[in-house]
């Protein structure tokens, strides 16, 4: 699924072993495009959850949801 809202572009893909969506790419930055470990990470209020995007469902007014690239599985964004 590709989707453009406000400038950015993003795609994302659904997998079903898990139920969630995968976010592939955004402003066209994709998974492995910075090597075998690359891709999207995301974080609410600073905790990276070990689900998918579309799984979490516990967002409250003032929570901040965070999209990072990491090169390196997470390890370089300290998780």
């Amino acid at each position: 699924m590709q989707r453009k809202k406000y400038g950015i572009q993003m795609e994302s893909s659904y997998t079903p072993i898990y139920s969630s969506y995968y976010i592939e790419g955004i402003n066209q930055l994709y998974e492995f495009d910075a090597g075998s470990l690359s891709g999207w990470m995301y974080s609410v209020n600073g905790w990276f959850p070990n689900y998918g995007v579309s799984e979490y469902t516990s967002l409250k007014n003032g929570d901040s949801i965070s999209f990072s690239y990491t090169r390196n599985v997470g390890h370089d964004l300290g998780k």
